[in-house]
């Protein structure tokens, strides 16, 4: 049994087995509860629930952080600060949220080993040590990936993902639909270069490599190639380049012919001499 045996535990289960017992009217409001916490292993079967009014939820909830120790505990304050502080807008005595706040006070160090006081500062200012922050920031990204996350398979309402626009319009600059095919307009035709500077395109098409590196192409991927290819203008070369072609070939050591002992540009050599010389006798 996780809960420690205490007077606590006792007027726990009590009311549990008191709402179980009993038959309330129709109308009457209940809250579901889970009687062995999912956080501590409960499930959702009909053994481990019980329909409990708004105040023997309330209590319950209070009572569990008392029946136990650790992290189980700190994860029980947790809860009790979330229904204090939830949607339901209770009211609550002064000394009821001192205890919630004292709770989870308690409850922060003993799970996120984090300092008291530390309201409004950041984890840096928090932490100070590189290695505490990102060994935090681990945790935290553990948490709320995949099936950890409480929103998990849950889908968002469309007054959520409003909230949620309407935010990031103010925190980021999203870009309308009309922005983004005026943006595509004017990057069209424009390499990576000159679309996110040198480096940047560098470190992207090192990216882009590493993902599709070993993938064999379709073949509607290899008729797309070769249309793009076909239908590819391409662009007259400037004096400057061609200026700097020129002071290249003039930099560049002359080859000789290994047949006719001609000396003249390596590409030459290449194109005219060597084996393609005239001077073999065939």
């Amino acid at each position: 049994m996780i809960f420690i045996t205490n007077k606590y535990t006792k007027y726990y289960y009590s009311i549990i087995s008191n709402a179980k017992s009993r038959i309330l009217p129709p109308e009457t409001y209940t809250e579901r509860h889970h009687i062995i916490p999912k956080s501590l292993g409960g499930s959702n079967s009909k053994d481990n629930l019980v329909s409990l009014t708004a105040r023997e939820h309330f209590i319950c909830h209070r009572l569990l952080p008392k029946m136990l120790e650790g992290k189980n505990k700190a994860k029980m304050s947790f809860a009790f600060w979330r229904l204090v502080h939830g949607k339901n807008n209770l009211l609550i005595t002064a000394r009821t949220y001192q205890i919630a706040q004292l709770l989870v006070r308690e409850a922060n160090i003993t799970i996120n080993n984090r300092p008291p006081n530390h309201a409004g500062k950041t984890w840096e200012e928090i932490y100070k040590d590189p290695t505490r922050i990102e060994e935090r920031r681990a945790a935290v990204r553990e948490q709320m990936t995949g099936k950890n996350n409480h929103n998990y398979g849950i889908p968002l309402s469309e007054e959520t993902k409003s909230k949620i626009r309407n935010k990031l319009e103010i925190t980021h600059h999203i870009m309308t639909v009309e922005e983004r095919r005026r943006r595509s307009v004017e990057q069209t035709g424009k390499s990576w270069e000159v679309r996110m500077g040198k480096e940047t395109a560098s470190l992207a098409k090192q990216k882009v490599s590493a993902i599709h590196k070993g993938k064999p192409k379709s073949e509607e991927h290899k008729n797309n190639l070769r249309i793009v290819r076909a239908n590819q203008i391409m662009k007259p070369v400037t004096k400057e380049t061609k200026l700097k072609q020129a002071e290249k070939r003039l930099l560049t050591p002359n080859a000789t012919c290994i047949h006719c002992g001609a000396s003249m540009h390596p590409s030459h050599i290449s194109r005219y001499h060597n084996e393609k010389c005239k001077t073999i006798v065939k």
